[in-house]
């Protein structure tokens, strides 16, 4: 028997944290892409997870832009506008430096290789500072502190986690952690089922400031109940008094219809999940 399928899925969440409109706001035209890589001067091996930030030059207090270094020590991070830049290297067990630049309207500024080491007076034109780092390691865990990456201002979940170590989106916003797409997605350290199922689509029009941090656990135990998963997402979510808590519950509505010789059935269900206390 031969069967037609139609199946229209329509999911719409409202948050209370957070601006749509800032989501979606166009970028200015004058971006450029600064890049490089970080190494060790003595070992010249590359330089991990080390949270990279951006400011301009007469204003080192505020970030433009920051990101952290993939596995092989690369970094990549847009700013916007001309003029002098410093950009701030810090890792665990390293000394901080500084590097400044001039960005002139050019597309992409490749800085080529960064190097750090523990003996700052042999590194030409570097600068001690001190530096949150956006990445923190943990025993079972890596921690990835979203609300102090002031792209998280106007960006949402699913484009923030692009910049997640260890956590890759694709160009079609297909998810996978350490390289396995089968994973869990817990909010405030519960299981959620709704958005496992489909994260993509809901981490896509959660707003990033709705988010503190993110902890990536690629090995988990019996802790999370996540036996045969390649991972599991905590969202560690924004406690702002008066808002609403991603925790807190979805809306959504979906649409079916099947036809099966000229039958046909609509179908539609509000869901809805509140936290159990």
């Amino acid at each position: 028997m031969k069967k037609e399928i139609l199946l229209v899925f329509t999911l719409t969440i409202l948050f209370a944290i957070g601006s749509p409109t800032k989501i979606f706001a166009n970028e200015p035209a004058d971006i450029t892409i600064i890049k490089g890589i970080l190494r060790d001067s003595i070992s010249n091996e590359s330089e991990p997870y080390a949270t990279i930030k951006i400011t301009k030059a007469n204003n080192k207090d505020k970030a433009v832009g920051m990101a952290v270094t993939d596995d092989n020590g690369l970094f990549s991070q847009k700013i916007s506008g001309k003029g002098k830049f410093i950009i701030t290297f810090s890792s665990v067990g390293k000394a901080t430096i500084s590097v400044p630049f001039t960005a002139k309207g050019e597309k992409e500024i490749d800085l080529g290789t960064i190097y750090t080491k523990d003996d700052v007076t042999q590194l030409k034109g570097v600068e001690v500072v001190a530096q949150k780092l956006l990445v923190t390691m943990d025993v079972d865990k890596m921690n990835y502190n979203m609300a102090d990456d002031p792209d998280s201002k106007t960006s949402n979940v699913l484009d923030m986690l692009r910049k997640v170590p260890m956590i890759t989106v694709d160009g079609s916003d297909n998810i996978t952690v350490n390289g396995n797409s089968n994973f869990k997605v817990y909010v405030d350290g519960k299981p959620n089922a709704m958005i496992s199922a489909n994260p993509s689509t809901i981490l896509k029009y959660m707003p990033a400031t709705s988010v503190t941090k993110v902890e990536v656990v690629t090995n988990p135990g019996a802790k999370y109940d996540a036996e045969g998963v390649g991972g599991v997402l905590n969202l560690i979510t924004s406690k702002v008094a008066g808002a609403q808590n991603i925790s807190d519950g979805y809306n959504g509505t979906a649409r079916a219809t099947a036809s099966t010789k000229g039958y046909e059935e609509d179908s539609s269900e509000v869901f809805r999940r509140e936290n159990s206390h």
